[in-house]
């Protein structure tokens, strides 16, 4: 006769396997109720203890920049202590798994080789088994999770390890749906801060221009990033004279925008305690060799116009020349002996040089950005196309800008904005 009150030994199987998966559907949601990945992980460890009834757990990270495991949380006794230990692929019993992709059972570490006992030594923790399994998402291991010395047996089984492996598939999909959220606040977060960055350097750029009887001032700026290193400026100097400028920071980004807004606070001040362009130029050249940036240098064209005399003085620190058109469409470029880009050695002399402006003539400015822009072929647009194009349109000063900006993204058009785009223009009336 059958003892009714004794189950079978696949009955008890089948009860400890409910009782294994509501167990994990609970957890479940516990782990997956933060987005916070040191709370997520504090929680993964106190789960694990207490659904596998272990002295102590612990888990690791894979950091990829090193290829080492890392101890991110550590629980039990000593836990504590043993949460700045590394371990290479292959080092120890959790560097085993992570190499190997494989789970391990150890219920005589003593005596296994591969223990690594400098984490027992460091915490002053005995470890006498281990189940170590590794964290995989997206088929990649990015971790291991092991725990250490059953409670109320002697060793751990394949049980242990079949409800360890499932709960670690849960721990890590949710530390890939943490890093996930932590990678998006970041990318929003950065994404803000440039955005708040443009702004700020868009409203550095003068957005009104100065209005005068007998001149059109207009200039543009689209940087290829949300930060950029051209820039333009327009600097009254009373009298019917008009300073016109038009500079190009080497690089890109936030150490080219920084660097930008130096150069065009130099500018303003040594323009203020105006001595002739050319001594402008030497004394802004000296002061950004002073701050400059990683070696940042700035190409910078400036150019006084005295639209009541129609002359232009100017001096040049390695930027294209101004390009005139003239009332009968023939251009041409004034020309002066071009020094240094500003920054990059102090004590540079610049020569001035002075050309006369008729009524009806633009003076037009531009970065290499329009002349190097490049259509889906690679070709670039080049200098003869921007000549040819000034010279087929009697436009003033703000109409020409746009038409060609308009013409170079036409030209353009398929292929992305790798430089800025800025123009600069003075028509006199």
């Amino acid at each position: 006769m059958k003892d009714k009150g004794k189950e079978s030994p696949p009955l008890k199987k089948l009860r400890h396997k409910v009782s294994d998966l509501k167990k994990l559907i609970t957890v479940g949601g516990i782990i997956n109720s933060t987005l916070d990945i040191g709370e997520l992980l504090d929680r993964a460890m106190k789960v694990a203890e207490n659904i596998m009834n272990v002295e102590a757990s612990a888990l690791m990270l894979l950091d990829e920049s090193t290829d080492e495991l890392v101890f991110k949380i550590a629980h039990g006794d000593a836990g504590e202590k043993i949460k700045e230990i590394r371990l290479k692929k292959g080092q120890g019993i959790a560097g085993w798994v992570a190499k190997e992709e494989k789970s391990l059972i150890i219920n005589d570490v003593e005596n296994d080789p591969r223990h690594f006992k400098g984490a027992d030594k460091h915490s002053g923790f005995k470890t006498r088994a281990i189940l170590c399994v590794p964290l995989t998402a997206k088929n990649k291991t990015i971790g291991v999770l092991q725990v250490l010395n059953p409670i109320a047996k002697e060793g751990f089984d394949d049980e242990d390890r079949e409800l360890l492996e499932s709960f670690s598939s849960m721990v890590a999909i949710a530390v890939e749906n943490a890093r996930m959220h932590k990678r998006l606040l970041e990318r929003q977060r950065v994404e803000h801060e440039l955005e708040i960055g443009h702004q700020i350097q868009q409203n550095f750029l003068p957005s009104e221009f100065p209005s005068y009887e007998n001149l059109i001032l207009n200039a543009r700026n689209i940087p290829a990033l949300e930060l950029g290193g051209d820039f333009y400026d327009f600097l009254d100097f009373g009298g019917g004279k008009v300073g016109l400028v038009i500079g190009d920071v080497s690089g890109k980004g936030v150490p080219a925008a920084l660097f930008m807004v130096r150069a065009m606070s130099e500018i303003r001040f040594h323009a203020s305690l105006f001595k002739g362009v050319g001594k402008l130029m030497e004394e802004i050249n000296n002061a950004l060799v002073d701050q400059s940036m990683l070696g940042m240098f700035i190409t910078l064209l400036i150019g006084i116009l005295d639209y009541k005399e129609k002359a232009i003085t100017f001096a040049n620190a390695g930027h294209h020349p101004f390009i005139i058109r003239g009332t009968d469409g023939a251009i041409r470029e004034i020309l002066c002996k071009t020094g240094l880009p500003a920054g990059i050695m102090p004590g540079v002399k610049y020569e001035q040089s002075v050309a006369k402006i008729n009524a009806g003539e633009t003076i037009i400015g531009y970065t290499d950005g329009i002349t190097e822009a490049r259509n889906a072929k690679g070709e670039e647009f080049g200098e003869e196309s921007l000549k040819d194009l000034i010279k087929h349109k009697n436009l003033d000063a703000a109409e020409i800008i746009q038409y060609i900006l308009d013409d170079v993204r036409m030209f353009s058009r398929g292929a992305p904005q790798h430089d800025d785009l800025t123009l600069i223009a003075a028509t006199v009336k």
